[in-house]
């Protein structure tokens, strides 16, 4: 493609960190229509979330219960080597109890930034390292050594051979990782735990791994970011990335491949700051040209990653979870697979078909409707993922999360402040039973007026991420009390899916013999 070596050779001054990387992998990739394997893919699908994303406990099981039903099974965190060991420790065990891996990827533990000089010693590194990996060990399986550091040495470069970075600043990068790797590998040897070396690249920087390889940097796992248009060419077959595509290239390293980072291209198109500026804007809406043809391009490409045979691939981690509006970057601001975690796009639900996760009805008719898969390929991606078993709610459901649930199912509303915390106090010092709070709910103003008299029981939109399966076990969880019996699970789930709305089955739970018998009415 004539653009490739413009793209390549001329960065805008102003971009930051994280943009300027895809800028280079943009320019790479191109059109291929591929067939859909038969075979659903085995694999991990994941998420990159940024430590603001999960500043608290709760944060982080509201995010993990999210990523459960989409069988989302892995986060890449970025972290500092310096970062707060119990806030971590927390975070790690919240995805854990959902059944979700956290990959770390470690910065520089002086200075992420893209100034040389400015890097930790050798020594620093392992110190810094040695000390957080010690502590997490049997929490944190993979670690990375930090993040695109190819740009810091030769940000314009396009070879892929190692003479870019062969430089002082280089050599200095490479102190960092190998000080990294080394303390990673101590503790490796100490501790008996299997722990993994994530070493990443950009682009065809397949010279970048060659030189940090040649500076003594032991790595086990190969990490690589893909960013392509929907126009563009298979990456398994573009002669751009050498001889037998990008794949064949990589297999000379004789790693897995993790594809940490993940998404379409288009998000970049109209933003000033990019040279995609001149492209039709990224709305960041369903329904609008540009965003469509990223729902096509992940597609597209997606089934490409899948179908290579050349290379073991762990995992693909879509960048990222959550839109970012406080960026000052444009696009930056817009790679979420969700404006926020109570409002998804269809780029999660796209996502959660892949992975083989839950589906509504209306969620899968989104997909199946704009021919990005069919229901056959869903259902054996479901199939492969080993179905949707529901989760265990009832017994491990704590009394801020029940009041909060109450709120949203019984009263069809977010909780007001004040009134989560009298009920969750009261709940906590013993004055109330969950039975009696549930009680005073049902004798409210605002329960008989607006539920009772109108007949009008919708949940809240708070609520709409969630699956069919988990809503049914949580309304199940609040109002009944325990967790829903295989029969009436299936019963409920398979109503929403037919046309049933929630609302019909928060009426149908509170109007039953049971909800009634349970509640004194």
């Amino acid at each position: 493609m004539p653009e490739k070596q413009k793209y390549e050779n001329n960065w805008p001054t102003t971009t930051s960190w994280r943009t300027m990387n895809r800028f280079k992998l943009l320019s790479a990739l191109g059109l291929l229509v591929l067939a859909w394997s038969s075979t659903a893919q085995a694999l991990t699908y994941g998420v990159n979330l940024h430590p603001a994303h999960v500043r608290t406990v709760d944060q982080a099981r509201q995010t993990a219960l999210v990523l459960s039903q989409r069988n989302i099974r892995s986060v890449r965190l970025d972290i500092s080597p310096q970062s707060d060991i119990n806030w971590l420790t927390q975070v790690v065990t919240a995805f854990k109890e959902r059944g979700i891996q956290l990959e770390a990827m470690l910065y520089d533990p002086k200075n992420n930034s893209y100034t040389c000089g400015t890097q930790a010693t050798e020594q620093q590194a392992y110190d810094a390292t040695r000390n957080i990996v010690n502590q997490m060990k049997h929490l944190i399986r993979d670690w990375e050594l930090q993040n695109e550091r190819q740009l810091r040495i030769a940000p314009g470069s396009s070879a892929m051979d190692a003479s870019p970075y062969n430089t002082d600043c280089g050599r200095r990068e490479a102190a960092v990782n190998r000080g990294m790797s080394r303390a990673i590998r101590d503790v490796r040897a100490s501790s008996g735990v299997p722990l993994r070396i994530i070493l990443g690249f950009i682009g065809r920087g397949y010279g970048f791994i060659d030189f940090m390889v040649s500076q003594g940097v032991e790595f086990d796992v190969l990490g690589y970011h893909i960013y392509p248009w929907q126009e563009h060419p298979s990456l398994d077959t573009d002669p751009w990335f050498g001889s037998g595509g990008l794949f064949a290239n990589m297999a000379r390293f004789n790693k897995p491949v993790r594809i940490n980072e993940f998404n379409c291209a288009e998000i970049y198109a109209g933003d000033p700051n990019t040279p995609y500026g001149s492209r039709t804007p990224y709305e960041n809406l369903p329904g609008k040209p540009t965003t469509e043809a990223c729902f096509r391009g992940i597609t597209k490409h997606l089934n490409i990653i899948l179908s290579q045979t050349k290379v073991t691939l762990e995992s693909v981690s879509f960048y990222e979870l959550l839109d970012q509006p406080e960026l000052h970057s444009v696009s930056e601001s817009r790679f979420g697979l969700m404006y926020d975690l109570d409002t998804p796009k269809v780029h999660l639900f796209l996502a959660s078909a892949f992975a083989g996760g839950s589906l509504s009805a209306a969620e899968r008719t989104t997909i199946t409707s704009r021919g990005l898969l069919t229901d056959a390929q869903i259902n054996a991606n479901q199939a492969a993922a080993g179905g949707q078993p529901p989760p265990v709610v009832a017994s491990s459901m704590t009394h801020a999360d029940y009041v909060k649930y109450l709120y949203e199912i019984l009263l069809g509303r977010v909780a007001d402040a004040s009134g989560m915390s009298t009920w969750t106090t009261a709940l906590d010092n013993g004055s109330r039973t969950r039975v009696q709070v549930q009680v005073a709910f049902l004798n409210s103003n605002e329960y008989r007026t607006y539920r009772l008299a109108t007949g009008n029981y919708t949940p809240a939109s708070t609520m709409d991420a969630m699956s069919n399966t988990y809503f049914v076990t949580y309304a199940y969880a609040v109002l009944l009390g325990r967790d829903p019996d295989a029969s009436g699970l299936a019963a409920y789930v398979n109503a929403l899916q037919t046309g049933t709305t929630r609302g019909d089955v928060v009426e149908a739970l509170v109007s039953s013999n049971e909800y009634k018998t349970r509640h004194g009415l």
